[in-house]
């Protein structure tokens, strides 16, 4: 009975320990598929990182998913990330059309297979937003390799709160190293 109590009172300290906010770091440029994502979103690092767990429904987790589809015949790329942390719950959705080969493409046009959307939950001060993409927010495809289905790069450009396009936030050296998934 003793060794149960020991047992409880170990767990229960053990989860009431608080818990620090990682020290997150941009991940290198590379072009390896080392499947990294990263930027700098004004002055803070933003990685993809960590896990969400909640009773009613499955972990999430704070990983980078590139799918690569074709709409039209023209090639898409979707990509999905996540950061969480304690204080932090965000998710980035881009999704640009007609990448068939190395160099830059900018978002001029936004629609249904062309955005940048990106929400943010911040638990210490309840801040929500949800920011899409300026026009003119520009991605430099530097490795497109269709046998080993990787794509890298870097990114730029301007969010603008979808409520109130006077709020924005800077994007700056984005990068990707990631392997695609087909659909």
């Amino acid at each position: 009975m003793k060794l149960h109590i020991v047992f409880l009172l170990l767990f229960l300290t053990a989860c009431s320990r608080p818990k620090v906010e990682p020290v997150l770091t941009l991940p290198e440029a590379t072009q390896k598929g080392a499947n990294t994502f990263g930027f700098m979103l004004d002055n803070e690092v933003w990685v993809a990182y960590g896990k969400r767990c909640f009773v009613t429904s499955p972990c999430q987790y704070g990983d980078v998913r590139v799918l690569r589809y074709l709409n039209n015949g023209k090639p898409n790329f979707r990509f999905d990330a996540g950061l969480f942390t304690k204080e932090k719950t965000d998710y980035l959705d881009i999704e640009i059309e007609n990448i068939t080969q190395v160099g830059t493409y900018t978002l001029q046009d936004m629609h249904n297979y062309n955005y940048v959307y990106f929400n943010v939950w911040r638990y210490n001060t309840n801040y929500k937003a949800q920011l899409n993409a300026k026009k003119g927010f520009t991605f430099h495809i530097t490795k497109l390799d269709t046998i080993n289905k990787i794509i890298s790069g870097s990114f730029e450009g301007e969010l603008q709160e979808y409520n109130d396009s006077t709020k924005t936030k800077q994007v700056r050296d984005g990068r990707f190293d990631v392997i695609w998934l087909d659909r």
